[in-house]
């Protein structure tokens, strides 16, 4: 190829260049375009044993640990009440009755009921979600973002086909157990709510009624009930549990399960829990039998 002049030779020149440029910007931009987790599919996620329970796994970061509080007596309450002994702008939350702030409701995660996702992930205080958005944990935020998890996990339990039959009873027994759960020390805090038993959808306009105690509580136990049939009395008697013997310490089991539909029947049971259910000032006979 000849070129009559310079002038042609510069023009070819910064037109290939250009057209490089726009090239490499093409490719950079539809590689920045997508993030590792959008090239993750659920078959991926809820297709083996091993990356569900991982899935389920972060349930167990959204437990409370009641033992961080103790009861504090002072003059000036003229009783008990549930207290961070660390601080005391907390006291002052206790005295006025600011229980939706202290059961972890706000942004602010310095509560007394502060769940272990917040204490040992990112302490105390907010943290910030992957869209920017404020997050927190306890009995209200952590609660409520653990019953949608499990919600999701139920919907998705069919794309589980790479699990042997007692993986499949062992993931399903987990969920069960924390939708019942994060129920239970919901409405322990805050009295009857919506059981909530499918995935909501962002933009879905919600009017869920309110359940009394008891209404709400039926359904819990039967979550319960599901969980205590599915689940082991000792993980390091099943095949999963046996690979590695203690390694699953801590997980839901039967007797976990039982202790909890045991609880929620006493409190269901109480004079308190039946006259706010629509019953009177006595001692519900039928759960305290149950």
């Amino acid at each position: 190829m000849k070129f009559k002049n310079i002038a042609d030779m510069k023009t070819i020149r910064y037109a290939l260049i250009l057209a490089l440029v726009a090239v490499l910007f093409a490719s950079c931009e539809s590689y920045l375009d997508k993030t590792p987790e959008a090239t993750v599919t659920e078959d991926e996620i809820f297709g083996t044993y091993e990356s569900f329970q991982g899935f389920v796994d972060v349930n167990y970061g959204e437990v409370i640990n009641y033992n961080t509080t103790y009861p504090t007596t002072s003059n000036n309450i003229g009783g008990e009440s549930l207290n961070n002994f660390i601080s005391w702008s907390m006291a002052s939350r206790t005295w006025n009755g600011d229980y939706w702030y202290i059961a972890g409701a706000t942004d602010y995660s310095f509560n007394d009921f502060t769940s272990n996702f917040m204490n040992g992930k990112y302490g105390y205080g907010i943290y910030y979600d992957s869209d920017g958005g404020k997050g927190g944990g306890g009995i209200w935020t952590g609660g409520w973002r653990g019953i949608r998890r499990c919600n999701v996990a139920l919907e998705n339990l069919e794309l589980l086909s790479d699990a042997t039959e007692e993986e499949k009873r062992l993931i399903e027994g987990q969920i069960y157990f924390f939708r019942a759960y994060f129920h239970h020390q919901i409405i322990d805090a805050f009295g009857g709510m919506p059981y909530i038993d499918r995935v909501i959808s962002p933009s879905e306009e919600v009017e869920i009624e309110r359940m009394t105690y008891h209404e709400t509580a039926e359904r819990i136990l039967e979550d319960y009930e599901r969980a205590i049939a599915l689940l082991p009395v000792d993980w390091d008697n099943t095949v999963v549990g046996g690979q590695r013997p203690g390694s699953n310490w801590g997980r839901a089991t039967k007797g976990a399960a039982m202790a909890y539909k045991a609880k929620l029947l006493l409190y269901c049971g109480s004079p308190l829990m039946n006259k706010f259910s629509g019953g009177t000032w006595t001692y519900h006979q039928s759960y305290c039998h149950s």
